[in-house]
């Protein structure tokens, strides 16, 4: 995995080495990034966990996003060769059998892992698209011993251009007491949890709700790490120009990322494309009341369709938002009821190891 903590696909890995690793079940976890680059939050899961075996590799691709292709390709190069150095003295070490990745890295170490009599499991968390869209990722893919994926959307794009079933294991959430939202004195908050980057469209929502500036006070918190520091800057810009500054706030990552759940009104998905969207179940855990982008991997978490918005209509999602403020307290609890029971039934943290344990153990 990239990094230990960055967005919801680095979260269901670290349920899923949590899960395992409190079962007993005997865990290896390779992250690029160097121990001398570990946050407090990771230093201290790492800590936790301390009968998992972390390799750590380094960061040197990330450190040339913005040189020149030669010096990106050299990097890059040199990196994959540290990963299979150690990767090779981990598989050795600990007798590793079965391999699990869940990126383009990974499945490109495909014929090194078998080379060692290591089962390959490919695990999709993302729509299943970019991944079965070129000849060669569709040939590797095709020589995984086993094929997961975390949504049916991307286990039917999947399945179809494979021609292979790919089962959906869907993603695990922390179940938490019932606590519905509540309008406090104040401003209506407003929080959208995302990476910012242009494939979360944040975009969007700044545009909306410029619309209601002068209709409501409220304030838009955006919590994510700055994975495009250029989109950032355009998001910052436009916020000038609409006159909207002070509505919003960006936050950065954040490891409490509860207590804007338990403060909030409104939680806000834009996003283009999304694997499976934990924010969605979180929210519904939390008793926060959702509006998501209308793109089939949220249409399957979304059970109000009136809840959806088109992607890039911002006078749509301005119109919901103000349609969210006026609902009664009534009709909210109904929909945050319902939320919750979805997610406890289909989307229990335990419930997701169990299944990756059958996969993994036989």
């Amino acid at each position: 995995m990239p990094l230990l903590f960055c967005g919801g696909s680095e979260k269901q890995i670290r349920f899923l080495v949590d899960g395992l690793s409190k079962r007993g079940y005997p865990v290896s976890v390779y992250v690029e990034s160097s121990v001398k680059e570990l946050a407090k939050d990771e230093q201290d899961f790492v800590q936790t966990h301390s009968n998992v075996s972390f390799v750590f590799g380094n960061s040197s691709v990330a450190a040339t996003k913005d040189k020149n292709l030669i010096v990106k390709y050299a990097a890059k190069i040199t990196s994959l060769l540290k990963m299979m150095m150690l990767l090779r003295k981990e598989i050795k070490k600990n007798k590793v059998q079965q391999v699990m990745v869940t990126n383009l890295t990974g499945l490109m170490l495909l014929f090194f892992f078998k080379f060692y009599h290591c089962e390959v499991i490919y695990n999709e968390r993302n729509p299943g698209d970019a991944v079965t869209s070129f000849m060669w990722r569709r040939f590797l893919l095709k020589r995984c011993n086993q094929l997961v994926c975390n949504s049916k959307a991307a286990s039917q794009i999947m399945s179809q251009r494979l021609k292979r079933p790919v089962p959906v294991i869907n993603n695990g959430v922390k179940l938490q007491d019932f606590s519905p939202c509540q309008q406090n004195e104040g401003p209506y908050q407003i929080l959208v949890p995302a990476r910012i980057s242009k494939i979360k469209n944040q975009k969007v929502i700044i545009e909306a709700i410029a619309e209601l500036k002068d209709e409501f006070n409220f304030q838009v918190i955006f919590a994510g790490t700055v994975e495009d520091n250029q989109y950032y800057e355009e998001l910052l810009k436009r916020c000038d120009q609409l006159d909207i500054k002070k509505y919003v706030k960006f936050i950065g990552f954040t490891s409490n990322i509860k207590h804007y759940y338990l403060n909030s009104q409104l939680l806000i998905l834009a996003s283009y494309e999304e694997g499976t969207p934990n924010v969605l179940l979180e929210s519904y855990m939390y008793g926060v009341p959702v509006l998501a982008s209308n793109i089939p991997m949220n249409a399957d978490c979304i059970l109000r369709k009136d809840l959806l918005f088109s992607t890039d209509d911002s006078k749509e999602l301005a119109s919901k938002i103000k349609q969210s403020m006026k609902r009664s307290s009534e009709e909210t609890l109904n929909i945050l009821k319902e939320n919750r029971d979805f997610v406890v039934n289909n989307y229990g943290e335990d419930r997701m190891v169990s299944d990756y344990v059958k996969i993994l153990f036989n």
